[in-house]
């Protein structure tokens, strides 16, 4: 349990994911110890993660976002560290991410599907599909990732073996990125997060920050 806990906190989980999954072993091995007389209780291995209060949200600036683009190690890298930060996407949003779903005409991203390694291709987080602006940007670096000829139903960003993109290791490059960039780390949610608070910062109203983000 102490390697399965430090395994979900090495793949990027947010805390409160973190004790969402301890809350459910926690269940399980209270009805085994009910059940079969055991004294000791197996979750003294997972602990608890400390959740921060939602007023110490963090975001990054302008300025290190970019630096941690220059930094990423590949294109497919720099575009997904930019898709977070410019339109506010969720890791596995970008994971889930199809080619039909890049609209380059309309300068927009069809979110129709998120990937997880627990939950494979589904909805989104918020069960409903909706479309963010596609930043130039963004535009940019997916045109130069195309292929020349692609299918529609292909992943943008592939793992490997044509499958879906490892997000653990998507999330060691991403801190190995910030080491190179000098950029202090937080986590790769907050890209998300940066989009959100530039999106107001700018001007747009805080409805269609709402849509864009998925919120309900």
């Amino acid at each position: 349990l102490e390697d399965y806990r430090d395994e979900l906190a090495e793949r990027g989980l947010a805390r409160g994911t973190l004790n969402q999954r301890r809350a459910v072993l926690s269940g399980i091995f209270k009805l085994a110890r009910r059940r079969f007389k055991v004294n000791v209780d197996p979750m003294d291995g997972f602990e608890r993660a400390e959740v921060k209060d939602s007023g110490d949200l963090e975001v990054y600036s302008v300025e290190e976002v970019w630096a941690l683009v220059r930094a990423a190690g590949s294109l497919a890298d720099a575009a997904i560290f930019l898709m977070a930060a410019l339109c506010g996407m969720r890791r596995s949003e970008i994971l889930g991410l199809r080619w039909r779903a890049v609209l380059f005409d309309q300068q927009a991203i069809l979110l129709r599907r998120g990937y997880t390694e627990a939950g494979g291709d589904r909805l989104p987080k918020g069960q409903r599909v909706h479309s963010v602006p596609m930043a130039p940007q963004v535009r940019e670096l997916l045109m130069r990732l195309a292929p020349a000829a692609f299918v529609l139903d292909a992943r943008v960003f592939p793992g490997e073996k044509g499958g879906a993109m490892d997000g653990s290791a998507l999330h060691r490059r991403y801190v190995k990125a910030l080491q190179r960039a000098g950029v202090r780390r937080l986590r790769f949610h907050d890209l998300r997060h940066t989009f959100g608070t530039q999106a107001i910062a700018s001007g747009a109203h805080v409805m269609d920050v709402k849509e864009w983000m998925g919120h309900r």
